[in-house]
């Protein structure tokens, strides 16, 4: 069993994990910040870098483009209308195409990194897996070539709305105690349940994201939900899959050990460094890492520095969900079980598939419950007065009669058909059927098993059980001073 911590600390800056790093050992080489609403702008500035990181290119990076994708370069097309924001390693800028006559959204690189051959060809790389990844909630990929001025670039759609954790910090709860995310806790699941589409199309395609966390979510003003920022892709080993062309570089550059990705919501391995293999569980982490941050409004690690919250993401030493103050939200046990099990220190005691953490995840969202189906003849027992039994029958066709015996006498007390529930009592209380019940017609049935109900009723609200074993105990004691 994890031990997880029954506290939180309140006394640290909960954002500084939250952003993209590369990282080689201890040395932050440089800051891959997401470029959508950065909100860590100047929080660390690099003093060191890798042989790797300060590679000039040899040809220009125009050239460089040509030989990557095998052909030149169209004439200039767009016009550029204002810098959206910027961040470690590039800028977004507003454009319009004048060929189709839209709005689109263009990324280049910084100018201080349009010489370096990794930057090139990692944004290259970024831009064709976005590309491949042809899917409603992957950003669409338009175009890319080389522009005067601003160097290499690649254009999406333009997409209006904010970021997942734009809406989060909207949740943080007031001076009254309320919060407003328990208003909005099933359209953030809503939201979050996109996000998993996405990724398990991405990994069905060979890709692991390696940076899912509610910064690079981006939620539309109509609907759009998009999951942003694929430059820290990787290709999933077994699946592996070349993404530059015969003239690009490799995908992986195992022979550098870096570190990437968000230290606040990495998994172990992923916080690793590189000595152990990441795969779907990774990103399956991140995905619990994520819905983590929906619920308790914190990503899973804080600490004073980076290497401090990495120390944690290693040990996988996180807060219980429980030890957050997140005002009068009550969150069914069945979600919080998803995220600790996607969130297991070890990959095998998490799910297997990011479709097995959906399965689970609809269920909460949907209710959806698993039934035997049964039948009974006429004259079959379905309930016999008396007897200790927790299964209770959801009658889907036949009609059956409700019955006492009272000094030899048969008392018929109701009769109940397609819809009703038979047995809800005594599953609820654990007490004797108080009547017995026999099939009049042909009857079936679905069985609500004592596990099934229980486990489903974890999917609820904690106070929602309490009021229904309390009125089952109320009707039982009413039901008892009646015989």
């Amino acid at each position: 069993m994890t031990n997880r911590k029954k506290t939180v600390r309140l006394d640290v800056d909960k954002a500084l994990g939250k952003d993209s790093y590369i990282i080689a050992r201890s040395t932050i080489v440089q800051r891959y910040s997401a470029l959508y609403g950065d909100i860590m702008e100047g929080l660390i500035k690099t003093k060191n870098t890798t042989d790797a990181s300060t590679l000039a290119i040899r040809t220009p990076p125009k050239k460089l483009l040509e030989e990557i994708l095998g052909h030149s370069l169209k004439a200039e097309k767009y016009e550029i209308q204002e810098k959206i924001s910027a961040g470690g390693m590039g800028s977004l800028y507003c454009i319009f195409d004048k060929d189709f006559q839209r709005t689109s959204v263009m990324k280049v690189v910084l100018p201080e990194r349009r010489d370096n051959a990794e930057t090139v060809t990692s944004f290259i790389r970024e831009a064709r897996i976005t590309a491949q990844l042809e899917h409603p909630n992957v950003v669409p990929v338009h175009d890319i070539g080389y522009v005067r001025d601003h160097g290499v670039y690649f254009t999406m759609k333009c997409v209006n709305g904010v970021t997942l954790e734009e809406l989060l910090l909207k949740c943080e709860p007031g001076d009254d105690d309320e919060s407003p995310l328990q208003r909005d806790i099933y359209f953030l699941l809503s939201v979050f349940r996109k996000v998993c589409d996405a990724v398990a199309f991405a990994h069905s395609k060979g890709i692991m994201h390696l940076d899912i966390k509610p910064h690079n979510i981006m939620v539309g003003d109509y609907g759009e939900v998009l999951l942003l920022d694929w430059g820290l892709a990787q290709p999933i080993q077994e699946k592996k899959k070349k993404v530059l062309g015969k003239d690009g570089a490799a995908v992986v550059e195992p022979h550098m050990r870096l570190l990437k990705g968000s230290p606040g919501y990495m998994s172990p391995e992923q916080a690793g460094g590189g000595r152990m293999k990441l795969d779907e569980r990774s990103d399956i982490f991140l995905l619990g890492a994520t819905l983590y941050n929906i619920l308790t409004l914190f990503p899973p690690y804080v600490g004073r520095s980076i290497e401090e919250i990495l120390r944690y993401a290693r040990k996988c030493d996180f807060s219980d969900i429980e030890a957050f103050d997140i005002g009068h939200l009550h969150l069914p046990e069945e979600l919080k079980r998803i995220v600790y099990k996607a969130m297991a220190k070890q990959k095998k005691d998490r799910y297997k598939s990011v479709g097995d953490f959906i399965d689970d995840l609809d269920a909460v969202i949907h209710g959806r419950m698993d039934f035997e189906h049964r039948a009974f003849l006429p004259g079959d027992t379905l309930v016999k007065r008396g007897s200790i039994e927790t299964d209770s029958f959801i009658i889907i066709a036949g009609e059956v009669e409700v019955f006492r015996s009272q000094n030899g006498k048969k008392k018929v007390l109701t009769t109940l058909k397609s819809g009703d529930v038979v047995g809800e009592l005594a599953m609820i209380t654990h007490s004797p059927r108080s009547a017995t019940v026999v099939a009049l017609t042909h009857v079936e049935v679905l069985v609500l098993t004592d596990e099934i109900f229980v486990s489903n009723l974890k999917r609820f609200p904690p106070w929602m059980s309490s009021i229904m074993f309390n009125l089952a105990e109320r009707f039982s004691t009413i039901v008892d001073e009646g015989d």
